[in-house]
Parts: C-alpha cells; sequence; structure tokens
C-alpha cells in the first residue's frame, strides 16, 4: 500500500487560529490505518494523515485545515 500526503515535513501551511491567518512549518506527521466495515461482509482500509508544527504539545491538524498559501486558506472562507 502506498500513502501520499498533500504536504511534507519542514514545508510551510497556514491555518486560521483565532479567526487570523496563522502559518507554521511541518514537524511531525502521523498517519493511521485501519480496517472499517462497508457493508455485511466487506471492509475497506482508512487512512487519517495529521500534521503538526514545532513541539510535543503542538495540536495536531488534518489535511482538509491545511492549506499551501494564505491567500489559498482565505479564498476558502
Amino acid at each position: 500500500m502506498t500513502i501520499e500526503t498533500k504536504f511534507n515535513l519542514n514545508e510551510e501551511v497556514w491555518i486560521m487560529k483565532d479567526n487570523r491567518p496563522y502559518s507554521f512549518n511541518i514537524w511531525d506527521i502521523q498517519i493511521t490505518t485501519g480496517l472499517v466495515p462497508t457493508d455485511y461482509y466487506g471492509t475497506k482500509i482508512t487512512s487519517s494523515i495529521k500534521y503538526r508544527g514545532y513541539g510535543g504539545s503542538a495540536p495536531w491538524f488534518y489535511e482538509h485545515q491545511l492549506f499551501s498559501t494564505k491567500e489559498e486558506l482565505l479564498a476558502s472562507l
């Protein structure tokens, strides 16, 4: 199985924090995979990718919360 991430380590990303644009460099990436049932007999593989900045107490963010540029972030609002 191959899992591709949208962002890479040390890449700058943008989020909204306290109603203001905020940027940080990705320090850590966490990938979680598992099986979930789809119907009576089937299962599918799911994955979750989370990112965080520097520091063990920094919050984790999902890919849909992060943007490559400040302009992309503002256009999403």
